[in-house]
């Protein structure tokens, strides 16, 4: 598996899994994945959109997949290059949640860190969101 992450978080997502970590800040990680992977690899998860949106398309084999969490990659693009695009929907389903639940008790699937911050502070959240120096998930909490 191939990530992208800042040199700061390179070997929290190595623990997460991670084979190769390409800095965004410092490469083009698009060049780098052509330069790990002849021919480009079989699937993208691409969480930004727009300009990776295409660039996950180049980076991806004939026949592969690029799976958008927000917008879908150049449709021709993709088409031209025999590159499948899809988005992906999540719908809240009782049993798969009890499962995962289940699976983080049990120390199998890690989850990542938690920050919370009372909802009156969304201000400051938001200002920590957009520094890029959030490690895990940023919740408000609405009491």
């Amino acid at each position: 598996m191939i990530t992208t992450a800042s040199r700061k978080n390179a070997d929290y997502v190595r623990q997460l899994g991670a084979d190769e970590v390409i800095d965004y800040r410092t490469e083009n990680w698009a060049e780098k994945v052509q330069d790990l992977v002849s021919g480009g690899v079989n699937m993208v998860l691409d969480s930004l959109s727009g300009l990776a949106s295409d660039m996950s398309v180049d980076v991806t084999a004939a026949g592969g997949t690029v799976v958008s969490l927000n917008d879908l990659a150049d449709e021709k693009r993709a088409k031209s290059k025999d590159v499948h695009v899809t988005r992906l929907f999540v719908t809240p389903n009782g049993d798969d949640l009890r499962a995962i639940g289940a699976l983080i008790e049990n120390g199998e699937l890690p989850i990542p860190p938690i920050n919370r911050l009372p909802f009156k502070d969304a201000a400051k959240a938001q200002e920590q969101s957009g520094s890029g120096h959030v490690r895990g998930k940023l919740v408000l909490e609405i009491v």
